[in-house]
């Protein structure tokens, strides 16, 4: 094989490690986070009723070289979920951000010990590589990338039954792996918050919190207050080939937000996490060598019904 051959598929692989992040299972965290100490949600009207139909969302990502990804400043709408907001009411408005996280952090970890709900899941992701070492292989990644994240955006109906479902890659679940975040308990601090605020919707509280930007390598992996909030990608649960030899992967999260509804109740009816990351990674497979940067983000919703 000629040597820029290898070294465009070096380049690939160097940029897997966040594409196969997506079709591994979405940001698989690691059971051992739940050891981390505690340090380290933006308004939807949900629905119970899951006959309703909603598009497919299919991610359009760009291949001509030089076209950034557009990463929104404000949670984006995944379609047909647009959002109305009710008006603050007054007392819920008054809450602290210590507040907001203690009413969000109850609600997230008791769904994950709830065993009866169904939850309808949708995601949208985008990535797009806007460097490369081989410049002439970047429309042919992207094509490679856009392929691979269409596949690992599923919109699905999961019925918990007893604290166990199916998915519909057929892979078992509980409520504690599957509701975000992945395999841990919710564990956000104020120390991770750049901004939360909470607002009255009709019989329900709804919650907005900005995480604090946080950045990571390959030799310090974790995003603490993403990792204990909604989630982060797990470059230690890739399942990279032993050929590939990850050097360099630094991982950038500029601000991820999230939007939680509550009923009357206090339940978890509705959550949104958006997740804006950028990256650069460099990789070696049979001793050639490759690099990449890329820009994306994932935008996920879970509408509850029990």
């Amino acid at each position: 094989m000629k040597k820029e051959v290898m070294a465009a598929i070096a380049a690939a692989l160097a940029i897997w490690f966040f594409v196969m992040g997506f079709e591994l299972g979405i940001f698989k965290e690691r059971r051992a986070q739940a050891k981390l100490a505690a340090q380290t949600t933006n308004p939807i009207i949900a629905t119970s009723d899951f006959n309703v139909q909603l598009p497919t969302v299919t991610p359009t990502v760009p291949t001509a070289p030089g076209n950034n990804v557009t990463v929104p400043s404000t949670m984006p709408t995944i379609p047909g979920n647009d959002v109305t907001v009710a008006p603050s009411g007054k007392e819920i408005s008054s809450l602290s951000t210590d507040e907001i996280l203690t009413d969000v952090g109850n609600a997230i970890n008791t769904l994950k010990q709830t065993p009866n709900f169904t939850a309808l899941r949708k995601l949208q992701v985008v990535v797009k590589v806007v460097d490369c070492s081989v410049p002439s292989a970047i429309e042919k990644i992207n094509e490679i990338i856009t392929d691979v994240t269409s596949k690992a955006v599923p919109e699905e109906t999961i019925v918990f039954t007893n604290g166990n479902a199916v998915n519909s890659k057929g892979e078992q679940l509980t409520p504690f792996s599957a509701v975000p975040p992945e395999n841990n308990s919710f564990t956000l601090t104020s120390a991770g918050v750049a901004s939360a605020r909470a607002e009255k919707q009709g019989d329900n509280k709804v919650y907005f919190i900005n995480l604090n930007p946080e950045s990571t390598t390959a030799e310090s992996p974790i995003p603490v207050h993403n990792a204990g909030s909604l989630g982060f990608l797990n470059i230690e649960s890739l399942g990279l080939p032993s050929i590939v030899n990850i050097t360099r992967a630094n991982m950038n999260y500029p601000g991820s937000m999230m939007q939680v509804t509550l009923d009357k109740d206090g339940k978890l009816i509705h959550l949104r996490n958006y997740l804006p990351m950028t990256g650069d990674g460099e990789a070696k497979v049979m001793g050639l060598g490759g690099s990449a940067k890329f820009e994306g983000y994932l935008n996920e919703e879970w509408t509850i019904a029990y």
